[in-house]
């Protein structure tokens, strides 16, 4: 499956959350939520694990930036990107697209298992409940990552990503 239509499928299960492949059923439960707490402060992952943060920023313009830092136990930063685009999406598009962005870079740098920590409360309930009913989403990622866990963290705990999201001019992606 050539990159294009790999990052396509991608964005259509996140976008749809559909449930079509029964060999994830049959592996059990793959994506799952952290925890239910929302911090107000970013907290390292366990050893092993990577945490990427993703966020996107909104202007009136019709500019949207995207945000992701992955850093582990230590808190190093293993990489960081940031994008801008000219598009008029709704706030939980952009999230979604900046979810897009941190998996995407996830498997480019081969991380294994990894943590998805958002600010959009709504998007990561909504990933961590379809989660249960193993999505396509499921599918998909199930042949990168070893592990994917959901984090929802409070604006302050999002803060680089979120400044990530805000810094770079139009369609240039710096990693």
């Amino acid at each position: 499956m050539c990159r294009k239509n790999v990052d396509e499928s991608l964005e259509d299960a996140i976008a749809n959350q559909r449930d079509v492949d029964p060999m994830v059923k049959q592996r059990g439960a793959f994506l799952a939520c952290q925890n239910n707490n929302s911090s107000k402060k970013w907290i390292a992952p366990p050893e092993g694990i990577i945490k990427l943060n993703a966020d996107a920023s909104l202007c009136n313009d019709g500019c949207n930036g995207l945000g992701v830092v992955a850093r582990n136990r230590e808190a190093e930063v293993i990489f960081c990107a940031t994008r801008r685009v000219r598009a008029f999406w709704l706030p939980e598009i952009a999230e979604c697209k900046a979810l897009v962005m941190a998996l995407r870079l996830g498997r480019r740098y081969g991380c294994a298992n990894i943590i998805i920590e958002m600010d959009c409360k709504l998007l990561v309930d909504r990933l961590s409940k379809e989660a249960i009913y193993h999505t396509y989403l499921d599918s998909f990622a199930v042949g990168f990552f070893n592990s994917l866990l959901w984090s929802h963290v409070k604006r302050d705990g999002n803060c680089v990503a979120h400044h990530l999201a805000s810094l770079v001019p139009f369609g240039v992606e710096q990693i």
